[in-house]
């Protein structure tokens, strides 16, 4: 099962104005010839059933247990953010560590050092405002896990 990445900035609304964030579907996906079927996409490609969708810009908090492990610590956090990766699955090279205010606004991009598949490393954090945030540790444009963190 591969994610599918769909960004609402490539679809004609055309009928109705509609606002709706990027989205990562996970699905099992198979290439439809054409028929003569009305509303097939441009490269026939399709998804059924579709067995996850989440919304990228949503302060949503979506974790993936069964396929990383993140340990964040300490949280509450003063200056310097340790985040331990242990990933089943995944390289982990070219991840970023995403970091956003309580109101979903991006705020921070860390590029994160090359690694296999487990990775150690501190981040500073002493020039946040004290408050929630949400992290996401993505890879390429495709989110790893979720989680949330408390900078005092």
């Amino acid at each position: 099962m591969l994610p599918i990445f769909i960004s609402a900035k490539s679809i004609d609304f055309t009928a109705f104005n509609v606002n709706i964030p990027s989205v990562v579907v996970y699905g099992v996906a198979f290439i439809d010839p054409p028929h003569g079927q009305t509303g097939a996409a441009p490269n026939n490609l399709e998804i059924h059933p579709i067995l996850d969708i989440h919304f990228a810009l949503t302060t949503d908090i979506k974790t993936f247990p069964e396929n990383i492990v993140v340990n964040l610590f300490p949280n509450p956090v003063a200056n310097k953010l340790n985040v331990q990766i242990n990933s089943k699955l995944e390289n982990l090279n070219d991840c970023e560590l995403n970091i956003y205010n309580a109101q979903g606004s991006l705020i921070n991009t860390i590029k994160l050092p090359k690694s296999t598949n487990v990775l150690d490393v501190s981040i500073p954090v002493e020039t946040l405002s004290s408050g929630m945030y949400i992290y996401r540790i993505t890879k390429g444009q495709f989110p790893l896990y979720e989680g949330k963190f408390i900078k005092n």
